[in-house]
Order: C-alpha cells, then structure tokens, then sequence
C-alpha cells in the first residue's frame, strides 16, 4: 500500500509546469540548434520543429502570431538561435521551448533569411517597377532618414550645396543598426507622411556587413516603404551591397552620395542647359556685334564717301595733286623751254646779221631787195644794192670776175 500524495496525471504536469515557469532562465532563454523535424499548418500558421546538436533535442513551437512577423523561414538543417520560455505541454506531458524570436546563426543562415524573405516580397508584387512612384524633377524639400553620427549627413549637404543649394533639407536621426533600427526608421517614414511637407526621402547609411545593414532587411520596413506616398530612394551601404529595401524602394542609389546626385538632378541639368545656353547666346551676342559693327563701318564708310565736306576735301586733295602734278608739268616743260631757248639764242647767235655785220661782211642785194647768193645770174650794168649793218649802197656792175 502507497503511502503519501498520489497526484494524477495532470496535477504533476501542472506542477512540473509551474515549476518551470517560476525559473528565471527557463522564462527567458536563448537556445541554438539545428532545426529537425519541421512542420508548418497553413491554416492555423503555428510552425512546429525541434533544435538538435550533436547529442540532444528539444521541441519548439512558433505560433501563428509570432510566425508572420519572422524575418525568416527556419528549415530543416538550418542552424538558429531561438528565444522564448521552456514549459510543458499538459496534455502530452512534454516540455518544449515557446518560440517569441528567431534569427539565424552565422552569414551563410542569414543569406538564406534574405533570399526568402526578397522572394516572398518579390512575389506579393513589392518590387514592380508599375507600382513605384516617379521621383519629382525639382523637389524643395528632402527628408534624409539615417544616423546622428557618421559621414552621410556631411556627403549628402555637401553634394546638394554643390548641385542644388536652394533645396532644403531636413534629417531625421535614428538607429541605423540593431534590434530597434527597423522601428525608428518605420517611425520616421510615418512622420514625414503624416507632415506631408517633404517631396522626397532618402533612407541612408554608410556601408557595413550583411549583419550590420540586417535593419533595412525588414520585412514591416518593406511595406512601410512601398506605402510611403512620398517617394523613398534607398541607399544603404555601398555600391555592392543590397537590401530588401533596395528593391521595394522608388529608387535605389549606389552610396548616400549618389541619392543626393539622383534627387538634384533635374536642378544640375538645369543649370548645366543654362550654363551651355548662356554660352551659346555669348557666342552669338559677340558674333552678330562683331558683324552688326562691321557693317556699321562699312555704313559710315559709305556715308563719309557721301559727305558733302568728304567729297570737297576728296576733290581738294586731288586738286592739290593734280596742280602738284601740273607744276610739274608746266617746271619740267618751262625749264625744257628755257633750255631750248637757249640753245636757238645760241644759233641765233651764230646767225645774227650783226655779228656778221660786225665782221666786215655785207649783204647783196638786187633792185627789189631779193639776196643775191652767187654771181652766176648777175650781167654788167645791172643795179645791185648793198646793205651794211647801218646803211645801204646802190651800184653798178662794171665787170663780173671768176674766182
């Protein structure tokens, strides 16, 4: 015969279960393991499994509540780490671990954790490219989304006050890493749509590893994202690193910088299409002065040739070299003249009656005072006269002699 107590079945495991809920570890413990044995109810959405290692297991259940909001899908062979609270299940008799979190452990578990989960939001449709919205051309208000501390504020003000001083910026500071960096960056997209005084967002950070930038893979960030009626341009990281809010966002830039190059685009275009007009319009200013003045001289070149003065001091001064050229003229000829002059004053030198006169000679002449060269024609008795320089003789021929 027993002696003592005698509890039922169900009195030990409810003992056995307050028990365990009065453990301080036991109502809060982390626990990795490889997962086995998984089944998943689509109606109800609890996720049933075990976590081995190499010499144990333990049951784990994830109800539904908890399962949707999972950045991941545990499967079979896929080492996690849980956290939950370790109790007994009354009605088998069989302790397990209640599952409120799960992530993977180490980077190979959490490239599966992204690749399921862009499949997923690919799949509902997040990453079209029809549902996005069409970034504004010339926005005057950007909200920057992104950490107090680091280079990204300082790149992204200077990038604008290079390309588009007259856009005002506003930041809002939040966790860019760790468990409540999702949550402060969803807070932050809700504000600035609740304001609705901004045209577009920038959610930014520096880069890092895939656990670093783990917050912007976020399944409640996908969708606060895609709601967003403000046009959100991702740039998480560097050029090669992606994130789930990469693909569901408006627009995804390679570094913070380049954001702030895509969001002042329209302003830097502008100002390049201004600054190669106002050239163009230099050029053609300074070509139609350059031809409107040579035709303006070619005018008053042509208006001083039709100038009354132009035209009589034109005339004057050919005048002037006209009579230059008849003084000329008439000096080279008068001094020709002079010369020849003087060349016939010599022969009428040589030839004056005078001199020859002068040397005793006289000149014959007959009745009718015609000169007389020879005596060939002359006859005795015949009348001559003969003239001296002074005077002039009659006489008579009385005999002509040969010589």
């Amino acid at each position: 015969m027993m002696s003592g107590n005698v509890l039922s079945v169900s009195q030990i495991n409810f003992y056995i279960k307050k028990f365990f809920s009065s453990d301080d570890i036991l109502r809060d413990v982390f626990v990795v393991g490889e997962v086995s044995n998984l089944v998943s109810y689509n109606k109800s959405g609890h996720i049933y499994f075990s976590l081995k290692d190499e010499k144990s297991s333990i049951k784990a259940v994830i109800f539904s509540n908890t399962a949707k909001n999972l950045k991941f899908f545990p499967k079979n062979g896929l080492k996690i780490i849980v956290r939950g609270c370790i109790s007994i299940y009354e009605v088998s008799g069989i302790y397990q671990i209640y599952v409120n979190y799960i992530e993977p452990a180490g980077l190979g578990a959490l490239n599966l954790a992204f690749e399921q989960l862009k499949n997923k939001l690919e799949k509902s449709g997040l990453f079209k490219e029809e549902r996005k919205k069409t970034l504004p051309i010339y926005p005057k208000r950007v909200g920057v989304i992104t950490s107090r501390s680091g280079a990204v504020i300082w790149d992204i003000k200077t990038t604008f006050k290079k390309r588009a001083p007259i856009v005002e910026i506003y930041f809002f500071p939040v966790m860019v890493q760790g468990e409540k960096a999702s949550e402060e960056i969803i807070s932050a997209i809700n504000i600035f749509n609740v304001l609705k005084n901004i045209d577009v967002l920038i959610v930014a950070r520096g880069g890092g590893s895939l656990e670093d930038l783990w917050a912007f893979n976020c399944e409640k960030l996908a969708y606060a994202i895609a709601e967003s009626q403000i046009p959100i341009i991702s740039a998480i990281g560097h050029e090669t690193d992606f994130t789930i809010c990469d693909f569901v966002a408006d627009k995804r830039a390679a570094t913070p910088t380049a954001a702030a190059e895509i969001v002042s685009c329209g302003y830097f275009n502008a100002k390049l299409k201004l600054d190669n007009y106002s050239t163009l319009l230099k050029k053609q200013f300074t070509d139609h002065l350059f031809l409107y003045k040579y035709k303006l001289e070619k005018i008053k070149s042509h208006l001083k040739s039709l100038d009354p003065l132009s035209l009589l001091k034109e005339k004057q001064n050919k005048l002037g070299i006209y009579l230059e050229k008849l003084n000329s003229y008439f000096s080279k000829n008068l001094n020709k003249s002079k010369s020849d002059l003087l060349k016939l004053k010599v022969q009428l030198e040589v030839f004056n009656p005078k001199k020859i006169f002068d040397m005793g000679y006289a000149l014959v002449l007959d009745e009718k005072d015609k000169s007389i060269k020879n005596a060939n024609n002359l006859k005795r008795e015949e009348i001559l006269n003969i003239r001296f320089l002074d005077s002039k003789v009659k006489c008579r021929i009385i005999e002509i002699f040969k010589i």
